[in-house]
């Protein structure tokens, strides 16, 4: 008896999820005992990634050479946050000569600087935004279209204005429209995953992914959303790491003995996701028992489960779900002319 160690979800997104970040242990036991009826649970939440269509997300900070060139070419970003503020994050990065933490302190008054910028300063700066962006766009539009822009292919500056315009007309303006600047733009194509541990910021944007991550509900918003905004903890929590957002991206491995699995396992021990692709005509996949409990969710296909030793069986199907219980092996069979997609969140229990 008791809960699972994780939630697991498939999302659709349309229209982009707020700008947040997760606690760790130690802040969501305060923040729950300080505040119950905001952070309903002392729990943290590091979560993962998986997509299975092309998906877009904010994830962690950009290199922050990046960000100086946006301050450069892209003046109401600069007035969003004060000149000041600005000049002072471009001087301390020269003079930081590389060292972390100096970036970190910088990377922290810039963030802040915008997060508690006056909402009409912040709407005002976002119109300017939006124009110059819209011009930059219009300005291409004789080689390239808007939507090549956006393109995986297409420069940064490119790829931030088609950003900076689409997310203004889902949150017209919103500081998290600003973001575009700070926070890395993730292109996953399916089957790649990304892991985010505590403390970092992020937000998904567009696409179809599966999602698995420790149970809680604790999340710490700032933009892009109408719900509760808790902006001091947020930007006091994070850890201003910066660069690439390779670093978020987990690779899939065989898993176990089988043909057609692989396994992302985070550095955590509440989770770790399978995703199973069978091909039509392929064999059976025996999957081993597990220390722990699992739960299967059907992507895609139509096949057949089955479990003690043949004995019991179910239908597949798209959208069916599955629990596993602790040591139960099961087999995988597609009945269908078309790949079987089955993603499986397990917990081995030490």
């Amino acid at each position: 008896a008791g809960d699972l160690p994780f939630l697991f979800k498939v999302l659709s997104i349309r229209k982009a999820l707020s700008i947040q970040a997760h606690p760790d242990r130690a802040l969501a036991q305060k923040l729950h005992r300080e505040r119950p009826d905001v952070y309903k649970d002392p729990n943290h939440k590091p979560e993962m990634a998986v997509a299975v269509t092309a998906f877009e997300g904010f994830m962690g900070f950009r290199p922050v050479a990046e960000i100086v060139a946006f301050l450069a070419s892209h003046a109401p970003f600069a007035a969003v946050v004060g000149v000041s503020a600005a000049a002072a994050f471009r001087r301390a990065v020269a003079e930081a000569h590389g060292d972390p933490s100096q970036i970190k302190s910088a990377l922290r008054a810039l963030f802040t600087a915008l997060m508690v910028a006056p909402e009409d300063h912040v709407r005002a700066c976002v119109r300017d935004l939006v124009a110059l962006a819209s011009a930059r766009v219009a300005s291409s539009a004789s080689s390239e279209s808007a939507a090549a822009a956006s393109s995986p292919d297409s420069s940064p500056e490119a790829a931030v204005d088609a950003l900076v315009i689409r997310l203004n007309s889902q949150f017209p303006g919103d500081v998290g429209v600003f973001c575009s600047f700070l926070l890395n733009l993730v292109r996953l194509g399916p089957g790649e995953a990304v892991f985010l541990a505590a403390n970092e910021p992020h937000a998904y944007l567009s696409g179809d992914i599966v999602e698995c991550m420790a149970a809680s509900d604790n999340v710490v918003r700032s933009g892009l959303t109408p719900k509760y905004k808790d902006v001091d903890t947020l930007t006091s929590m994070l850890t201003y790491n910066y660069g690439s957002a390779e670093s978020n991206k987990t690779q899939g491995v065989p898993w176990k003995q089988t043909r057609f699995s692989v396994l992302y396992n985070p550095p955590i021990e509440e989770f770790s996701v399978v995703l199973t692709r069978m091909p039509a005509g392929a064999e059976d996949e025996p999957q081993p028992g597990i220390d722990g409990p699992s739960v299967l969710v059907v992507a895609a296909g139509c096949g057949r489960l089955t479990w003690d030793a043949g004995a019991q069986q179910a239908p597949l199907h798209p959208g069916a779900v599955f629990y596993v219980g602790a040591g139960d092996a099961v087999t995988l069979k597609n009945t269908d002319e078309t790949d079987l997609v089955i993603y499986r969140a397990l917990c081995v229990v030490e």
